[in-house]
């Protein structure tokens, strides 16, 4: 795995912890954040985080309790700008709106939630 680019995927869905990486195994690294404080922790360990992903309903931190469909990460975009990070940060909710404010806080991609592994797969070059 070590010549593999690393992405921090934040992402609370059991389901797609589970899933992606077991897709993308020979593509990627997957570094799985399920809080806001989470991945920024997990940001600031992995200098060698090539690309971020960000799902739009995810808990600030362990004892949050969100609202479904509620709008959480975009102040994580923008932390992550703030930080320097000008890499790939793609926008993965399962809803357009969600992916569409993403893309106002500071991802450069924006893809249906259902569709990321094949759009990882092209953006890494391996079809």
């Amino acid at each position: 795995m070590g010549n593999l680019p690393k992405i921090l995927v934040v992402e609370d869905n059991p389901s797609c912890q589970q899933l992606w990486p077991d897709m993308l195994i020979d593509y990627i690294e997957m570094v799985f954040a399920r809080t806001i404080a989470e991945a920024e922790n997990l940001y600031a360990q992995h200098p060698d985080i090539v690309a971020i992903t960000v799902d739009g309903s995810v808990p600030r931190n362990d004892n949050d309790v969100i609202k479904d469909g509620e709008l959480t990460t975009t102040p994580l975009v923008h932390h992550f700008r703030d930080m320097g990070f000008r890499g790939l940060i793609v926008a993965a909710s399962s809803s357009d709106e969600s992916n569409s404010e993403l893309m106002k806080a500071g991802c450069n991609a924006a893809v249906v939630k259902f569709d990321y592994t094949d759009y990882i797969r092209k953006a890494f070059g391996k079809n």
